[in-house]
């Protein structure tokens, strides 16, 4: 599991898990080179 606020590929901050399973894990993210848009993970 990611902590909250780690940063990835310098892009996207994780803000929290959405869900996990056996093959991964999701996480909602803000995308910091766009604003107002939250990808999923």
């Amino acid at each position: 599991m990611l902590p909250t606020d780690t940063i990835l590929r310098s892009r996207y901050k994780i803000i929290t898990l959405l869900g996990k399973g056996g093959f991964g894990e999701t996480y909602l993210a803000e995308d910091l080179a766009s604003s107002g848009r939250s990808p999923a993970l």
